[in-house]
């Protein structure tokens, strides 16, 4: 009998910890220039504690884009862990918006979309426009928390 109530203790337990490591709040924090930088077209800011620069030879004016999460992806933890991470920050040509996209951390502490992807549509032209996300396809149990400011730090 006390078998039976171990394992069942058990599993509410298990069961209870996959659904608060699934939902929380991951903060993303973005930092926006009103084109008073000068910064490739494609920019990848901190992801995961490094810097993780991407970016094309033309460079021209826009706002910069700085996004990160307080989560680290660590080698070997899978997708299972739940932990979310910034896989990609780019703008428009237009440099009127800028698109980051979220995925899940994975073997080899790296950022992937297979398991999960959602992506954030920041519009710099104003700050009181930068700090309303659009978030597509809306995500389950991610509340973003979201920054702009118009001077660099």
């Amino acid at each position: 009998m006390w078998r039976t109530a171990l394992i069942v203790l058990l599993l509410a337990v298990g069961t209870t910890t996959y659904t608060d490591n699934r939902c929380g709040q991951y903060p993303t924090k973005i930092t926006s220039l009103d084109n008073a930088t000068c910064i490739p077209e494609h920019f990848s800011g901190f992801a995961d504690g490094r810097d993780n620069i991407r970016s094309h030879i033309r460079y021209n004016c826009t706002p910069t884009v700085e996004a990160y999460t307080g989560c680290v992806c660590n080698d070997g933890n899978g997708v299972s862990g739940y932990q979310y991470c910034v896989h990609n920050v780019s703008r428009t040509p237009d440099d009127n918006t800028a698109n980051v996209t979220l995925g899940l951390c994975g073997i080899g502490a790296k950022c992937y979309l297979y398991d999960f992807n959602a992506s954030m549509e920041v519009d710099l032209r104003d700050l009181r426009l930068a700090r309303r996300l659009n978030m597509y396809p809306r995500p389950p149990c991610i509340a973003p928390d979201l920054e702009a400011t118009p001077t660099i730090r």
